[in-house]
């Protein structure tokens, strides 16, 4: 269940390298400079510590998109239409505008971690039990790879898919980033650690965009994560002198805007633009981005009485989602009006 790794996502910010949740897919609904958006938030609320409900929000407005065990874990958009991936008790599943439907045509131990849409056709990445592998309108094939795989992101730019993840000799092995092109295998091993994972994926006119986390261990032999930028075989190391982790990626014109945040005491969380950090002191966890000409939309989560609660903001100024069960927002998606 992507619950589980939901809960390793979420000690200190972190671990994205370890659990392979993030996969955050931005979307060309993200981006752009004129006309009113309606925003909307995707997100888990918990029932019990162990329990989540599988939630979206539309201008903070709260919809349950099931009322049994259920979770989600991304989102996109295209035009007006809204997608979510996730899963309830029937297995793997995307709801469009509230709709439920099933990832794969025939049910196989496929499970996904982001989503794209484009023209008709819906589109998951994620891993078999160790193999990487996407998913078109239910079908799924597998990812070509040397030995141990998984996909975190997927793009789709006219007829090319583009997957994001990592792959490892074997279980237990250093993971190395990587991406695959129509199912054509590229390393992203030159200027990056290795035991690291390709998290997010953007193609945007012509040029491809990578936001790599990467586990590095200091001379006390204490792991250090990192965020590294991959553009068209060029490495932009993002944080050089702290502790970061990255959860989603967003390109708008030239801007590159990256959300996340550091890893160690006082636990700062926001984004990178252009690789500048930008935290808000309200935020707790930082985990998708979505950008509208000069406007900035985190989906997160604050603390109150100790306890995580779904929000967003928007250029560093909070709406509260929900201030009664823990929550937490995990994707968002601007659709215009």
């Amino acid at each position: 269940m992507k619950i589980k790794l939901l809960s390793s996502l979420l000690i200190g910010i972190v671990a994205i390298t370890a659990c392979k949740k993030s996969g955050q897919n931005p979307d060309p609904g993200n981006t752009g400079t004129t006309g009113e958006m309606d925003t909307y938030i995707c997100g888990n609320l918990f029932l019990t510590p162990s329990v989540p409900q599988a939630t979206y929000w539309k201008n903070g407005l709260q919809t349950t998109l099931n009322n049994d065990f259920s979770d989600v874990c991304c989102m996109t958009s295209q035009a007006k239409d809204v997608y979510i991936l996730g899963e309830d008790h029937n297995g793997e599943c995307y709801w469009k505008n509230g709709i439920r439907f099933q990832v794969e045509n025939k049910k196989t131990s496929y499970i996904p971690f982001a989503i794209a849409v484009q023209g008709n056709d819906v589109y998951t990445a994620g891993h078999f039990s160790d193999t990487a592998a996407y998913c078109k309108n239910g079908i799924t094939t597998k990812l070509s790879s040397p030995g141990y795989s998984v996909a975190t992101g997927i793009a789709v730019s006219g007829s090319d898919v583009y997957v994001c993840g990592d792959y490892a000799a074997s279980p237990g092995f250093y993971h190395v980033p990587c991406y695959w092109k129509n199912g054509v295998l590229t390393l992203l091993n030159k200027d990056i650690p290795k035991n690291a994972t390709a998290i997010a994926i953007v193609v945007n006119g012509g040029d491809i965009h990578v936001i790599v986390n990467a586990a590095l261990t200091d001379q006390s032999n204490q792991q250090l994560d990192h965020i590294f930028y991959w553009k068209n075989g060029v490495v932009t190391p993002i944080d050089k002198d702290v502790s970061s982790s990255a959860t989603g990626l967003c390109v708008s014109g030239n801007d590159v805007y990256i959300s996340g945040g550091e890893n160690i005491a006082p636990f700062k969380a926001g984004y990178w633009k252009n690789g500048t950090f930008v935290s808000f002191p309200d935020m707790r966890y930082s985990l998708a981005i979505a950008v509208h000409g000069n406007d900035v939309y985190i989906a997160g989560a604050y603390l109150s009485g100790g306890v995580s609660y779904a929000g967003y903001w928007k250029n560093g100024t909070i709406t509260k989602l929900n201030q009664t069960l823990s929550s937490y927002a995990l994707g968002i998606t601007l659709v215009p009006r």
